[in-house]
């Protein structure tokens, strides 16, 4: 089952939350005056206990963090520190601790304020400031301690939270705010009075908590309400294994060959004997370790299957019990016995089984039974019956089992046949068959649905039968789906390759249901076979790490590759792959420095320049895309968007990145390289005009993130005149632009109608030869100023070369999940 909709939908949200977070990033320019102003004010004498105050600098569209948080006197309220002098405005947040009052913006503002002509919530640069006593939002407070339900301690570190309640502004269930508890257990809720609030609270190893009633700060008791006191019961232990020596509690790396078993927890009575067929917790798959919990306190048995034979199988010893380790037991029963109590981990350490089957571990069940129409008698398919949860709901994360509980299975015997006892307690029962890879079926849910497909088990669990407690069910029939093969040779350089991964699609690679299969992995001999359902074409693709996904026959994209036709029983034979490694390239990014979305900007064009001996020469240029729901893209080299095979790529060397609209250069208010070869990203603060990417190495691919500026006060040297109009919302008025330092190469004027460039650069204000070195000031370089603070950069990083992932795989890579 495919994991395609999970990586999209992770995508989605990724892009959502990058873009949101360059708003504030980007935002930030380190300031260049070199003189400072005085701010000073006091704070209300309710507040001074516990209060900091930050600056922020106007960045013309919104605001960016000034500098660190500044102390307030806890006697006199007093603050005073200095920041730089510019011709821009400054307003003050007011970050409460433990005192009655919400964080404040200057002038009494819940928020930063969207202008920066606000009145009292701003002030000049220009000048020192006093802002006299500040004005604070008042808060209603709820309080209280955390303890544990053993004994009484305190709990730190829980995270306490209020939501709404019904009759609340924004309805119930609304999050509102949280504080996590200090060491003596203590919490302080700081909030909007006059309402009421449900209270929650979640720590580590505890199981979550609620307040009984709702709680309402109001005048009543002067919006201050304390003693609201929880307590929490600690979570179960866990529970580990392993069917091989190994001291870690079953959490170790199984060495090969290592014994692979099914494991499932089963609640007991008081005689040991289980209670239902539905597994407290099962592994459900072949494994060579067992990891269960945490669990409520209480008898449990684990049992142990064959996973290639269904047969459940005795336990005969095992080395540490309870968390001790040294002891150990042996018996032939099919339970192995445990007593799981609070705070107390179980480490059975290593499980020997025995090789002659038992009964099933749970107590006599009905039988689930049908028939396989359509089976060739030899072949070796499993039935597995797995309960499904009442809370199953329809398009869950499908690859993940956690809505069915497997309960038993039973191979399909000679005839067709197959009955799987196990049914005990009253619900929905589906069943999967499995087929083995040299079967010519596919493995099918009951109902004839393609595991393959997103909505098969959908449908599957739809059309499931619903049985009463302890009721046999018959007649439960499936026609399994006829598999067909796809088979060949993966090759890098003309020698075959090992663990290359190959998969299939059919339909449209953009449609979240079409079945998904593989991938699977060359051989030594780079030989693969990948079983697909017969009937229907198919998109056939090959990856490996640090190379360039391919569709067959050598096509750089789905709706370029040539199909693969699968018919019932046959071998589509010779579907041979050579892959490349990815050409040094450039990967961008773009948007509005005042929009941080996805929208697109038309106009756009992005142009590269490589550095010679004593100039800057243009290589190329194209027309910036707009890409759905990732941006405005642009690819160097753009040979790549057609036809990767051809191994076109950026000679090293270092570059620049210039961009234009409608034929006049738009300054970068900042801009991000991530190297996705070595996870190094910097960002560069501007505004500049142009992203300088230094060093490019073979196979090397940059992602420049680039955010535009398209306000008045900015501009690029060297403009060409354009008789073309320019669309006012984008207006850039010809002027010097400072941070360019003016000298500019004349061939990296764009233009609105091709031209030759000069055979001898010149500079564009006094056209004179440019000189040998680079006279252009550079950008300057500089950790990002934001209240992410040093944690920025290790995001940034992350959404750079994720991002990079996205941009890739739609121009260059496959996403592979």
């Amino acid at each position: 089952m495919t994991t395609q909709r999970r990586a999209r939908r992770f995508i989605a949200g990724l892009v959502a939350f990058a873009f949101v977070a360059a708003s504030v990033l980007l935002g930030s320019a380190p300031a260049t005056a070199v003189t400072t102003i005085t701010v000073s004010g006091v704070i209300p004498a309710a507040a001074r206990a516990d209060m900091t105050v930050d600056a922020y600098v106007s960045t013309g569209s919104s605001w960016a963090p000034s500098g660190s948080a500044h102390s307030v006197n806890p006697t006199t309220g007093a603050f005073s520190f200095t920041l730089t002098k510019s011709t821009k405005h400054y307003t003050l947040a007011f970050m409460a601790g433990r005192v009655p009052f919400l964080d404040t913006v200057l002038g009494g503002l819940d928020d930063l304020p969207t202008s920066s002509a606000l009145g009292s919530s701003v002030f000049s640069a220009a000048a020192d400031a006093d802002v006299g006593t500040v004005d604070l939002l008042s808060a209603g407070v709820i309080e209280g301690t955390i303890t544990s339900s053993t004994d009484g301690s305190a709990i730190g570190d829980a995270d306490v939270f209020a939501q709404t309640t019904a009759g609340s502004p924004g309805g119930a269930g609304e999050y509102v705010t949280d504080d996590y508890t200090l060491s003596d257990g203590s919490y302080y809720l700081k909030l909007a009075a006059g309402q009421g609030y449900a209270i929650g609270v979640d720590a580590d190893g505890y199981n979550s908590a609620n307040y009984a009633t709702t709680v309402t700060p109001s005048s009543a008791n002067n919006d201050h309400v304390a003693g609201i006191d929880l307590v929490m019961d600690p979570t179960g232990p866990s529970i580990h294994g392993a069917f091989f020596d190994d001291n870690s509690g079953g959490g170790g790396n199984p060495p090969a060959g290592a014994p692979q078993y099914e494991a499932y927890l089963y609640a007991v009575d008081g005689s040991g004997n289980a209670t239902s067929s539905i597994p407290v917790q099962g592994s459900g798959s072949a494994s060579s370790i067992f990891d269960f919990g945490p669990i409520d306190p209480g008898n449990y048995g684990i049992a142990f299957r064959d996973p290639s034979t269904g047969a459940w199988l005795p336990w005969l010893s095992y080395a540490g019990s309870q968390g001790t380790p040294g002891q150990s037991g042996s018996q032939t029963s099919c339970l192995l016995p445990l007593t799981a109590t609070l705070n107390n981990d179980i480490d059975f350490g290593k499980v020997t089984l025995g090789a002659t089957p038992c009964a099933a571990p749970f107590p006599a069940a009905a039988p689930f039974s049908g028939h396989v129409t359509n089976y060739d008698g030899h072949s070796s398919v499993m039935a597995t019956l797995y309960f499904v949860d009442p809370n199953y709901l329809p398009e869950f994360d499908y690859y993940d089992l956690g809505p069915l509980h497997p309960v038993n299975k039973a191979l399909v015997d000679p005839n067709g046949d197959y009955s799987i006892p196990g049914v005990s307690t009253a619900g929905k029962y589906v069943v999967y068959f499995t087929a083995s890879d040299t079967s010519p079926f596919m493995d099918t849910w009951l109902g004839g649905f393609n595991s393959a497909s997103s909505a098969g088990l959908d449908s599957a669990v739809a059309a499931a039968p619903v049985i009463a407690d302890s009721a046999a069910s018959s007649g439960n029939d499936v026609a399994l789906i006829e598999s067909a093969t796809i088979s060949g040779t993966v090759r890098i350089g003309g020698t075959a390759t090992r663990n290359a991964e190959v998969g299939a699609f059919s339909g449209s690679s953009a449609d979240d249901t079409a079945p998904q299969y593989g991938p699977v992995l060359t051989n030594s001999a780079g030989h693969y076979t990948l079983k697909v359902a017969a009937g229907t074409t198919y998109t056939v693709d090959a990856y490996k790490s640090s190379y360039l996904v391919q569709y067959y026959d050598r096509a750089a994209t789905p709706d370029a590759a040539t199909p693969v036709l699968a018919s019932a029983g046959s071998v589509a034979s010779g579907i041979d792959f050579a892959l490349f490694q990815p050409p040094a390239a450039i990967i961008g990014i773009v948007f509005d420095m005042n929009s941080p979305s996805a929208d697109p900007i038309p106009g756009l064009r992005a142009s590269l320049y490589k550095k010679t001996t004593g100039y800057w020469k243009k290589t190329e240029a194209e027309d910036i895309t707009p890409l759905s729901g990732l941006g405005n893209v642009f690819v160097f080299p753009n040979t790549q968007r057609t036809d990767p095979t051809s191994n076109s790529s950026l000679k090293p060397g270092s570059y620049r990145v210039r961009i234009s609209l409608n034929g006049h250069w738009v300054p970068l208010a900042t801009y991000i390289l991530v190297d996705v070869l070595n996870g190094d990203a910097h960002i560069v603060n501007g505004p500049v005009c142009y992203a300088q990417i230094d060093d490019v190495k073979a196979h090397q691919t940059q992602l420049v993130e680039a955010a535009l500026t398209f306000d008045s006060a900015h501009t690029c040297a060297g403009e060409p005149q354009h008789a073309a109009a320019v669309p006012a919302v984008y207006s850039v008025p010809r002027a010097t632009f400072p941070s360019d330092g003016g000298s500019r190469d004349a061939s990296e004027q764009p233009t609105d109608v091709p031209t030759a460039l000069p055979t001898t650069p010149t500079d564009a204000r006094t056209t004179a030869p440019v000189p040998t070195s680079d006279p252009t000031t550079a950008p300057v370089t500089a950790a990002p100023t934001s209240f992410l603070g040093g944690v920025g950069w290790v995001i940034w990083v992350a959404i750079g070369v994720l991002l990079l992932i996205v941009a890739a795989g739609i121009v260059l890579f496959r996403r592979r999940a």
